[in-house]
């Protein structure tokens, strides 16, 4: 039995031993004065020039090369010397071409990413009845949505009419629209347009609110009613209760003239 323990306790020293070998082996060089590792670190990120200053930012450019040969530095961006040119030759003028390639490259890499979490389509036609039982048609020549929330539609050249149960009609055209297919809640935006009864609105926003039945419209309003001309930074019309709030820039008027 005591044999037989120490022959075991013999086997894991060698075992042990041959360990200590593959470790030293493996990892030391043939001098065994540092880790093989570490040398290839030192060689790593070499300066080989410094080529001088961006025109623009008077950020440095420099020369460097690792394991994997040499490239540009400038910032935080690197960029790959091709083959062809000789690093130890290379002047600024083409290392800023090289780096404006790369940065061109990047924007391109960006575009694609928010392109791909993007759904995209054209020509499109939503027709439907909010809470209140108004119904409405919304077109959009393009329109597109994020793919986290389908349910905002982000659309161009933008055209709706709202049927109101009352019988009048709300005509709207804008140059950009969002429109939230839950709520029902559409904001158009950018050289908008409405005609309500018999007023008739431009504006640089348009907010239909479905639940509030109220439509608010802000932005450098101009327009023209029975009642006159309207000039107003923000003007907004209770389509339940038929009154039309205004009021100018400076607050001072804020007044019902349709009721």
């Amino acid at each position: 039995m005591k044999t037989r323990k120490r022959n075991i306790f013999l086997i894991q020293i060698l075992l042990f031993l041959l360990a200590i070998l593959l470790i030293y082996f493996t990892y030391y060089n043939k001098e065994g004065d540092t880790l093989g590792f570490l040398n290839k670190k030192n060689q790593e990120n070499k300066i080989i020039k410094d080529l001088g200053k961006h025109p623009e930012d008077k950020k440095t450019i420099k020369i460097m090369e690792n394991e994997f040969g040499p490239y540009i530095k400038y910032k935080s961006l690197t960029t790959k010397i091709p083959d062809e040119i000789d690093p130890d030759k290379i002047t600024l003028s083409e290392a800023l071409s090289l780096i404006e390639k790369k940065i061109d490259s990047e924007k391109i890499k960006i575009e694609t990413a928010e392109q791909d979490n993007k759904s995209k389509f054209s020509n499109i036609e939503y027709k439907g009845m909010d809470l209140n039982g108004n119904r409405y048609t919304l077109k959009s020549e393009k329109a597109e949505f994020v793919k986290e929330k389908p349910e905002i539609i982000y659309m161009d050249d933008v055209n709706a009419v709202f049927y109101f149960k009352d019988g009048t009609k709300l005509h709207v055209s804008s140059k950009r629209g969002i429109y939230n297919n839950k709520t029902n809640d559409i904001q158009f935006k950018k050289e908008v347009s409405s005609k309500y009864l018999d007023f008739f609105l431009i504006s640089e926003n348009l907010d239909y609110f479905n639940s509030k039945n109220l439509l608010e419209v802000y932005g450098s309003v101009k327009g023209t009613s029975r009642k006159g001309a309207i000039l107003a930074e923000n003007l907004k019309i209770d389509i339940l209760n038929k009154t039309l709030d205004i009021k100018n820039k400076d607050n001072l008027i804020d007044v019902n003239i349709y009721k």
